[in-house]
């Protein structure tokens, strides 16, 4: 070997280019990365969406349901009568026999007061309450008494079911006397629809 041989500079082969080729090489890294990042990021957003249409799609699932079984979830399928305390029911038993009589003429009441005894006993109201419907047919309680009990008593949503099982739409004054108790006693208007939906007669 020539000792000059040593201190010649070693050009690159012709067409090569080490310093682009270096670069190129950095940069396919990068864009390799960048991929596989790119890649995450839309699986990861797709789970996300897809996450997010199955809980609106079940969202709206339980909406329609509720819509759909409202009036059975805002007012009971069961008026359990039974479940008052005695004063309670001898109120109601007091309003529901004297909203009888003022919403119709006292013959019909009179033929319908038996109808309304056994609704009363087959949602719980015991021998003293049903004692406490027949004197209350003789002597009715006054609307303004009937009133301050219900207050009283936390019975609005009772008072307003027993006026509605004693009232008959043919009669203007017994469709005002719901609409009396509704607005006396400021009764959501869900659970009026509810109630009317179940015992209006």
């Amino acid at each position: 070997m020539s000792f000059l041989h040593l201190f010649k500079r070693h050009e690159p082969a012709d067409g090569a280019a080490p310093g682009l080729e270096t670069v190129a090489s950095g940069v396919d890294s990068l864009a390799a990365t960048d991929t596989q990042a790119a890649g995450s990021g839309r699986r990861e957003r797709d789970a996300h969406e897809g996450s997010a249409v199955v809980q609106d799609a079940l969202g709206a699932k339980v909406l329609h349901g509720w819509l759909q079984n409202r009036h059975q979830t805002l007012m009971p399928l069961t008026f359990n009568v039974g479940a008052l305390s005695a004063m309670q029911r001898a109120a109601l038993a007091r309003m529901l026999a004297s909203f009888l009589l003022i919403g119709r003429p006292s013959s019909e009441a009179f033929d319908l007061a038996p109808t309304l005894r056994t609704w009363l006993k087959s949602v719980g109201g015991d021998d003293g309450t049903l004692m406490d419907f027949d004197q209350a047919l003789t002597v009715p309680l006054p609307l303004n008494e009937a009133f301050d009990l219900t207050q009283e008593l936390g019975l609005s949503t009772y008072a307003y079911v027993a006026a509605l099982m004693s009232s008959d739409t043919r009669y203007p004054v017994s469709v005002m006397l719901c609409d009396m108790v509704q607005a006396r006693f400021d009764l959501p208007t869900a659970v009026v629809r509810s109630a009317v939906r179940r015992y209006r007669r």
